[in-house]
This record gives C-alpha cells, sequence and structure tokens, in this order.
C-alpha cells in the first residue's frame, strides 16, 4: 500500500489504516468514531462509508469489529508523540512531511524540494512535522511562531494552482471532490463544474445556516439528555428507598409470622407430648392389671376363677381399641403449610422489572400468592385476563379449606367481587370473574363486568377470554345450596361434588365456536385445585 495514502475522513496521514469492502481507507480511529456515534444513536451494526455510502455489516459480537478490515503496513503503528493535525500535500495530495512557514502550506519531501528549488522560494522556511512534534526549547517555538506570523502578514495566499503558476483555482471535480485549473482538466473525463456551480450543488446537500441549526439543535438536545440524566439519579434514589422500604416491610412481617408460627407449632406439640405421656401413664396402669391377672390365674377357687376371668374381658374391652397413631405430630404440623406458603408468597411479590422507569414493581393485576399460577408464570398475556386486584390473600382454597359448598360461602359470601381459578389434574386452568360480591341468596343476577376466561388447555398456554353476549342478565346465580354458578350452564362448580361440576359455553357467555373451551369437554373433571381471591 502507498504510503502516502490519506485517511478519506479527516485527510490527514493514516493511522492504523483500515480497508472497507468499497476500498475506502480511513483510520480505525476515525471508523469506530463514527461507527459509535450511529451505535449509540440508532442501534445499528451496520457502517455507511463517508465517501461513497456503501453499507458494511459488522460482526458486533467481536470487541474490536473493524480488526478484520485492518491492513498489515508499517505506517499502522501510531506514533507514540502527540498527534498533529496534518494536511495532505498542497500539490499532489500526498501525505505531507513538511510545511512551509511562509506560504503555511504542507508538502511532501519530492514537492518539498521542488518548492525549495524555485527562486521565488529559496528563503521560504520549511519545517519537518516530525520536527514540529518533538520540538520543546520555548525560544524555538516563539522563533516558529514569530517567523509564521510575519509572513503571515505579508504574504496574500492565492487560490492558484501549484502545478500551473498564475491560472486560478476556478473548477471542482464532484467526484474526486479535487479542485482544477482549467489546464488541469483538458484530459479529464471527469464531471468538473466550475467552482460557483459546485457551491450550489453542494448546497442542496447540506449548507452553514443548515450546520448552524442543527448544532443549536445539538446543543438543545444534550441539555434535554442532561436533565433526563438528572431525573433519573434522582428517581433511581427513590427507588432504591422504596425498595429498601419494601423489603424491610415484608421481612417485618415475616419475622412476625414465623415467630407466630414456631409458637404455634412448639405450643401444639408441646400439648400432643403431653397427650403421649399421659396414654403412657394410661398404659402402665392396664399393663399392672393385666400382670396381676396372670400372677392370680393360679387360683383354684371357682369363685375366684370366674371373678379374674370378668376382669380379664373387661382389661380386654379397654385395650383392644386403642390404637397408636403415628402419623398425628405429623398431621398437626401439616395444618401451618397454608401459613408458610403465604410467607413464601410474600416474597415472591417482590417482582423485578428491567425498565428504566421501574425498578421494582408489582403488576396491580398479578396474583402473589397462587399455588395454581405462580407469579413466575404469569405472563403479560394472562395478566390481562385479570380484574385488578386490590387483595393478594386468597379467600378461599379447596386443597387448604376442603371442599364444601357451604365453607365456600362460608369464607366467600360478602367479600366483593370473586376471582376464581380452576385447575385440572391434566393441567388445563381457567376460571371466571364474578363482577359483583357472592351471597347466599338473591338468585339470577346481572354483572356486567363478568366474564369466563381460560389460560391452558392439557398443559399447552391458550389465553382467551370469553366476555357476557349482549343483553344478558343470568351472569350469576347467588343461593346457599349451590357453589359457583356463571350463567345457564356456561360454568357451575359444585364443590360438594366436584365431579358433577360442568361447562358449556354459549348460553350467556361467548363461546366464540368452543362450546367446551373451558376445560375441553362438558363434564366429569378431575379437579386438583379451586382458588377463590377477592377482587
Amino acid at each position: 500500500m502507498d504510503e502516502s495514502a490519506t485517511c478519506n475522513e479527516c485527510i490527514g496521514v493514516l493511522v492504523d489504516p483500515v480497508k472497507l469492502k468499497c476500498n475506502h481507507l480511513f483510520c480505525l480511529r476515525c471508523v469506530e468514531r463514527i461507527y459509535k456515534i450511529m451505535n449509540v444513536l440508532y442501534k445499528s451494526s451496520t457502517f455507511t462509508c463517508p465517501q461513497c455510502d456503501t453499507i458494511t455489516q459488522l460482526d458486533t459480537s467481536k470487541q474490536l469489529t473493524f480488526e478484520s478490515y485492518r491492513l498489515n503496513s508499517p505506517i499502522q503503528k501510531e506514533s507514540k508523540v502527540e498527534q498533529l493535525h496534518i494536511d495532505p500535500c498542497a500539490l499532489c495530495n500526498k501525505a505531507s512531511i513538511k510545511e512551509c512557514l511562509n506560504c503555511s502550506l504542507p508538502f511532501c519531501e519530492q514537492c518539498a524540494n521542488l518548492h525549495k528549488a524555485n527562486q521565488r522560494f529559496q528563503r521560504h522556511k520549511l519545517l519537518s512535522y516530525e520536527f514540529m512534534r518533538d520540538v520543546k526549547s520555548p525560544i524555538m517555538l516563539e522563533q516558529i511562531k514569530e517567523i509564521t506570523q510575519k509572513n503571515y502578514e505579508k504574504v496574500t495566499v492565492r487560490n492558484t494552482c501549484t502545478l500551473h503558476p498564475g491560472h486560478e483555482l476556478q473548477l471542482y471535480c464532484l467526484k474526486s471532490k479535487k479542485f482544477y485549473c482549467e489546464l488541469c482538466v483538458v484530459d479529464k473525463q471527469e464531471p468538473i463544474v466550475s467552482i460557483l456551480n459546485a457551491i450550489e450543488v453542494l448546497k442542496t446537500k447540506a449548507d452553514f445556516d443548515k450546520v448552524a441549526s442543527t448544532t443549536t439543535k445539538l446543543i438543545s438536545m444534550i441539555n434535554t439528555i442532561e436533565d433526563i440524566l438528572k431525573t433519573t439519579e434522582a428517581n433511581k434514589e427513590e427507588k432504591v428507598k422504596k425498595v429498601n422500604e419494601m423489603c424491610d416491610k415484608v421481612i417485618e412481617e415475616i419475622e412476625k409470622k414465623r415467630l407466630e408460627i414456631t409458637t404455634k407449632i412448639v405450643n401444639v406439640i408441646k400439648e400432643h407430648q403431653s397427650m403421649l405421656e399421659q396414654q403412657i401413664s394410661a398404659l402402665q396402669v392396664l399393663l399392672e392389671k393385666g400382670n396381676q391377672i396372670l400372677y392370680q390365674r393360679v387360683a383354684s377357687d371357682p369363685i375366684t376363677v370366674i371373678k379374674l376371668l370378668e376382669r380379664s374381658d373387661n382389661f380386654l374391652k379397654i385395650i383392644t381399641p386403642f390404637k397408636i397413631n403415628s402419623n398425628e405430630p405429623l398431621n398437626v404440623l401439616n395444618t401451618f403449610e397454608a401459613d408458610i406458603n403465604n410467607i413464601i408468597a410474600s416474597i415472591n411479590s417482590l417482582e423485578t422489572v428491567n425498565t428504566p422507569k421501574q425498578i421494582v414493581k408489582l403488576n396491580s393485576k398479578s396474583i402473589a400468592n397462587s399455588l395454581i399460577l405462580p407469579l413466575q408464570e404469569q405472563s403479560g398475556a394472562i395478566i390481562n385476563l385479570f380484574p385488578r386486584l386490590l387483595l393478594t390473600n386468597v379467600l378461599y382454597r379447596v386443597s387448604t379449606h376442603g371442599s364444601s359448598n357451604k365453607v365456600f360461602h362460608l369464607h366467600c359470601d360478602n367479600k366483593g367481587p370473586l376471582f376464581v381459578l380452576v385447575k385440572l389434574k391434566d393441567e388445563s386452568i381457567f376460571g371466571g370473574y364474578t363482577g359483583k360480591s357472592w351471597k347466599s341468596v338473591g338468585g339470577w343476577n346481572k354483572s356486567t363486568d363478568a366474564y369466563l376466561f381460560r389460560i391452558a388447555t392439557s398443559n399447552t398456554i391458550n389465553p382467551k377470554k370469553f366476555p357476557l353476549k349482549n343483553g344478558k342478565r343470568h351472569a350469576i346465580y347467588l343461593g346457599g345450596k349451590y357453589g359457583l354458578v356463571f350463567g345457564q350452564g356456561d360454568l357451575t362448580i359444585n364443590f360438594d361434588e366436584m365431579k358433577k361440576s360442568k361447562s358449556v359455553l354459549g348460553s350467556v357467555y361467548e363461546s366464540f365456536g368452543e362450546p367446551f373451551g373451558l376445560a375441553g369437554k362438558e363434564t366429569d373433571w378431575d379437579i386438583l385445585d379451586i382458588e377463590v381471591f377477592s377482587a
């Protein structure tokens, strides 16, 4: 590669040269700077050549995005000394190494010699850029400044052609982006226009007024983003404080509940241990009585024998029904399972959201402590089926409170609108929302907000909502002898006889062509659990 090649972006000497697919050359730092701007502002993984607009797709997984485009060249190593902005040679456009302090023009080695050989320029001072980088003496710097200022005041730099002295640069090539005099373009086939025409053509793309207005907009944008940054910092402190308060509250409640449950467990076990000790004492008395009978059975007196046999019969009647229940302590401890599950649900209710606006938030429509539908399984599509729940504690759970219409009414009557989740053994999940508070009396009731829904069918997530048909008034049926009744056969839950629960959509609630859209069949379900929440 020609070491005099220049970067098409900064028009300076190439440093760590990069050659793109379009064959244009750039400094590595130049293309990385342009790519950084495009990537930060527009999340773009492509690089557009500033020279010809050719798009290059980049492998953003690599740490050095442009590494594969780098060239092995002696000029690839960047100088350790401070970099100067160096323009190309004013005559041949090659990489310049010297500058005329009188003309303030850069030259390559060959053109610098030609410039010095010209009788008119023999008294001009040529200084190498390497020397200008390394110079440290204040006296030398002052001399350079004095010579430059002196000659700048004396010399008026004209736009004259360096190849054809006396001829002004009046023409411009839109393709190569170079200036020429009238003699330079005699044998050129490129599109050449006058400088004035070139200015008009280039103004259609961009002009200085647009640049000025754009820079003003950039300043405004920077100020806006800085304000957002400050607001974000303030929000961060607020969110962190809120999270800490929430966590402290949850921990406090957990500690309170832990103490309550452990105290109950200790008291129950102590009571059970006392009962066992009493059983041991009673059995020891019976044991002593049995030993007495066996000891006295050798008596020959018939009357005594009869009495001993009567005592033996009484002894056997007392001991025969007694059985030791080894599972009783375990059954007692299991009564606290619901309390423990509530603690776990309290912990799970803290849902982390990775968005700039929200750091920690519990979705107002999510259910915090459902065993049928854990929080981590509540996707956006599923949450959209939920009403806005005001309470997160379950009112009634079949696996905890037992299956009974009477127990259902005991826990759920007059508690506000009910939200119901039903789970079958085949992993189907469905339910309904009453829209009104449940009661043991009232018969048919209108509820414009009631609806039925399906979350999953046989372990396949398939959320769907089944609203009320227009004009239908029999949304729910309230009665103490019944469980949950939605519509006229649309969904009936019989807590006394779960197998008789059934659903055929289409009478009061929409079916959308799926009469068995909730459970997959009309009745004879294997219900695993039912949960009822207050909404």
